[in-house]
């Protein structure tokens, strides 16, 4: 559980407007946060994945950003969205589940652009993958994740263990559950 210097985390997904800043201390406007829906359409919520094994986020960048949303600041990054193309669109809900050793849901955000394509992460040149920016509203450390055994108790209606990619589809059945748990979590 995070540090109660934080504050409390409202479960209400649009509320997150009002506790979300810029770099320069300034509200972000609403049109950044989606109501429930986004031209009449649900706003859906998706699984991203890292595994410390494959990638290695920068501790001192990781420290950095965790700080910076402590402090209630958005921090932009971009997220390889796996196989997915072009379901993913601005507005939607974003989840970072860390695979590997250590498994569980380290970063929540909103998704801030449309999925373009780029160098892959790997650093293998020729290597292409779909990439989406993120506006990561919460980032965590290791020991402060939500363990992936707290989300199978929390969120039953996703299946956990068989995550392999980045860019999964979150159920719908399993979003209420998956914020209620997200917020009950990061209080």
């Amino acid at each position: 559980m995070r540090g109660a210097s934080r504050g409390a985390r409202p479960s209400d997904l649009r509320s997150c407007r009002s506790r979300a800043h810029t770099g320069t201390g300034k509200a972000l406007p609403d049109s950044v946060f989606p109501s429930t829906s986004r031209n009449g359409e649900t706003v859906s919520t998706y699984i991203l994945t890292w595994n410390a094994a494959k990638w290695h986020w920068k501790a001192g960048r990781r420290r950095r950003e965790i700080e910076r949303t402590e402090a209630g600041f958005v921090v932009q990054g971009r997220w390889a969205t796996g196989n997915r193309t072009h379901d993913i669109q601005p507005g939607d809900r974003a989840f970072l589940l860390q695979q590997g050793a250590t498994r569980g849901m380290v970063a929540s955000g909103w998704i801030a652009s449309e999925v373009f394509q780029d160098e892959h992460w790997n650093e293998v040149p020729g290597d292409i993958a779909n990439y989406a920016y993120v506006d990561w509203d919460v980032v965590l450390s290791d020991h402060d994740m939500v363990p992936v055994l707290d989300l199978k108790a929390e969120v039953p209606q996703m299946d956990w263990d068989h995550i392999q990619s980045s860019g999964v589809r979150l159920p719908e059945p399993a979003e209420e559950p998956l914020e209620r748990a997200w917020a009950k979590h990061v209080g």
